[in-house]
């Protein structure tokens, strides 16, 4: 066993470019992607340099002219974005994959579930399909940089009535209250 590892810490810095407006009025497009997210594997539960896989699939999803992906786990279940953390809105429940899904625990994903315990609004961490989520009255996207994003269009699945809807206004409303 080695007694001394040397490593190397590079960091990469650049401007913040903000989501544009319109995003937040008429809703992000998502893709499925053909990748399937071991639930074996600990590191995606982890922020790392590890980004060759989420790269691809950024890539993936630019192709198909989506502003993300939808990764499912290899046990058919919704797992998480590329960049993001995933909720669904139905019958005015709020729902995201459990961290046993083998997601990264996101510090926004964890705000909004307070956010939701905080103004009485059911919520929920479950298993669940893409059968299940394209049948959603609402779904959005959350992550640090993006805040809460609604989402419009699952590959050909209109997603809701009202972009945003009325559970994402609201919690988009409260949280930028909370920031």
């Amino acid at each position: 066993m080695a007694d001394n590892i040397d490593s190397t810490c590079l960091v990469q810095v650049k401007p913040f470019t903000p989501y544009e407006k319109k995003l937040y009025d008429e809703g992000m497009s998502l893709i499925i992607s053909n990748c399937r997210r071991s639930t074996s594997n600990p590191i995606y539960c982890y922020k790392s340099t590890n980004l060759l896989t989420s790269i691809l699939l950024k890539e993936e999803a630019n192709n198909k002219f989506a502003h993300e992906a939808i990764i499912l786990n290899t046990d058919g279940h919704v797992a998480e974005c590329v960049v993001s953390n995933i909720f669904l809105v139905h019958g005015g429940s709020v729902v995201t994959p459990s961290l046993d899904t083998n997601i990264l625990p996101g510090i926004t994903r964890r705000t909004v579930l307070d956010i939701c315990n905080d103004n009485d609004i059911s919520v929920s961490e479950n298993r669940f399909t893409i059968e299940t989520l394209v049948k959603s009255d609402e779904i959005f996207i959350t992550n640090s940089l993006m805040e809460i994003m609604p989402v419009s269009r699952i590959e050909n699945y209109k997603i809701g009535e009202t972009i945003p809807g009325k559970i994402t206004r609201l919690l988009m409303n409260a949280y930028k209250r909370l920031i």
